[in-house]
């Protein structure tokens, strides 16, 4: 059996997914997949690496308005009993919004997990479904350690001026700021 991090990327009507090797200096996955058509008709696209296995599956027993959180534990479901190569250890999170708090990748424990909830004014179309996927990993394997990672994080780094709108002072320390987005990317390059 396989230890694996399950790299999780929540999207408004997506959900993105990786099981990576723990522990290996390689950046391949064994397993890709993807859950599109969320709130339609969700289609499962999925890639077991090395396998050569690929399948393009509608998800016919999930009900057209399912949630993140329950495709995620179907699939986890399916994983648990599909899949029994893989061992799950860890699992991280594409966070959209970390606020000013959040400038690294850190584990979502129960103040973690509410103070991202807080941020959903900031991001309302991913914040909400990113926190959801992270309750249906916690419900269906509560002793995973789960981590965030911020698309703004990178831009946290910004000079104070570059973080600040032509706004009165009273709105940025309440934290109407520039944050930058998709800086998961950036960090990357």
């Amino acid at each position: 059996m396989t230890d694996v991090i399950v790299v999780v990327n929540a999207g408004s009507s997506s959900l993105k997914f990786g099981l990576y090797a723990a522990g290996s200096d390689t950046a391949e996955p064994l397993v890709t997949g993807k859950v599109t058509g969320i709130g339609r008709r969700p289609v499962l696209d999925a890639r077991v690496e090395g396998d050569g296995v690929a399948a393009t599956t509608p998800l016919n027993d999930i009900p057209i308005d399912a949630t993140h959180e329950w495709i995620t534990a179907q699939l986890l479901g399916r994983l648990a009993n599909g899949y029994t190569r893989y061992k799950p250890v860890a699992a991280e999170h594409r966070v959209v919004h970390g606020g000013r708090e959040f400038d690294a990748p850190i584990i979502i424990d129960a103040t973690v997990r509410g103070k991202l909830e807080g941020f959903t004014p900031l991001a309302p179309l991913h914040q909400p479904h990113n926190i959801a996927v992270v309750d249906a990993i916690t419900k269906v394997m509560p002793e995973l350690p789960q981590v965030a990672c911020f698309d703004t994080s990178f831009h946290r780094t910004q000079p104070r001026l570059a973080q600040l709108f032509a706004l009165p002072r009273t709105l940025s320390d309440d934290g109407i700021i520039r944050y930058g987005f998709h800086g998961l990317s950036y960090g990357h390059l």
